[in-house]
């Protein structure tokens, strides 16, 4: 398949995760998110975890802060993505008992860099990322495309990865490129485990 061809097929497969995304109404997106954060909170390998990679919802993303919440009340420590120059995302704890936060410049809800600990990737032991699409068969994630998560994901060796979607988002001929699309140890959404 030639380059062309598959970047063309993942741009056609993003329009149709997020078209499918957003014809989700509000209502039934922060139900589904309710579900998947009971889901998520409930898993074996979360209960088990002490250091949590979650992230803060952008768009019409699944909404994590019920999760969030949660994992902050069983004392884990949770740390959120931080998109640096040059294609690099790290894992930033905000500064204990303050919400320090900025608005990064894809629009997403990010920490301070300055008022946080940053975790070395092999330190975190479950990470939920988000998706704009997902194949349930090959348990791979589309995100925006800037590839963040394709960086960062390999180095986090110690981790239980898993994406959080809504069923809408699934496409199981997802197009993933070898070596560089990750693959997950699981895909939670509204219905189902994959």
């Amino acid at each position: 398949m030639k380059n062309e061809t598959v970047t063309e097929l993942k741009a056609a497969q993003r329009k149709l995760g997020i078209k499918s995304r957003v014809s989700l109404t509000p209502d039934e997106r922060a139900l589904f998110s309710e579900i998947i954060c009971e889901k998520l909170i409930n898993h074996h390998v979360f209960k088990q975890s002490q250091i949590i990679l979650s992230y803060q919802a952008f768009m019409d993303e699944v909404d994590l802060s019920k999760f969030n919440i949660f994992a902050k009340s069983e004392n884990k420590t949770v740390a959120y993505p931080t998109c640096q120059p040059g294609g690099i995302m790290l894992a930033a704890v905000p500064a204990s008992g303050e919400d320090i936060w900025k608005i990064d410049k894809y629009g997403i809800r990010s920490p301070l860099i300055s008022r946080s600990h940053i975790l070395a990737q092999e330190e975190i032991e479950f990470i939920v990322a988000p998706c704009v699409a997902f194949s349930g068969v090959s348990l791979s994630r589309m995100g925006w495309g800037a590839g963040y998560y394709d960086r960062f994901l390999p180095k986090c060796v110690n981790a239980f990865r898993v994406a959080a979607a809504f069923e809408a988002q699934k496409i199981d001929d997802l197009v993933c490129v070898p070596n560089w699309d990750v693959s997950l140890n699981a895909i939670v959404t509204e219905k189902a485990w994959y």
